[in-house]
């Protein structure tokens, strides 16, 4: 089983690293600008419950938290639940240093790495 996945860059890792520090750099401006609690507006604006449910508390959160799981399995040997070739669950597939593990893989699609396996293509943004 063939999980290393690369970047622009070099590898996933660096890639997700990147993204969640833009998103991180995001809430801070949006709450260096209004840092007053966003609270969520009547049931009809949803719109302004939107914002308020992903206010930069909620993303810095959210961030650091997914940093944790990249530190727990990211660029290091581990073991991680992983379908097989043949499509059954193997729980205790082996992941090495240069591999990404399907946990980070869908960390990685949660920043919009939408190509899987293949690598982005040159000017791919971070959303």
């Amino acid at each position: 089983m063939n999980n290393e996945t690369t970047s622009q860059d070099g590898n996933v890792f660096s890639w997700l690293d990147t993204a969640i520090s833009a998103r991180e750099d995001v809430a801070r401006a949006a709450n260096a600008i209004n840092p007053s609690p966003w609270t969520a507006g009547s049931a009809e604006d949803t719109s302004v419950t939107h914002i308020a449910l992903n206010d930069p508390e909620s993303i810095l959160r959210r961030c650091a938290a997914d940093r944790k799981l990249l530190e727990l399995h990211g660029v290091r040997g581990h073991g991680c639940p992983a379908y097989d070739y043949d499509g059954d669950l193997n729980e205790f597939a082996r992941f090495y240093n240069h591999e990404a593990c399907p946990v980070v893989q869908h960390l990685a699609e949660g920043y919009g790495w939408t190509a899987g396996q293949t690598p982005p293509i040159e000017g791919d943004q971070v959303t």
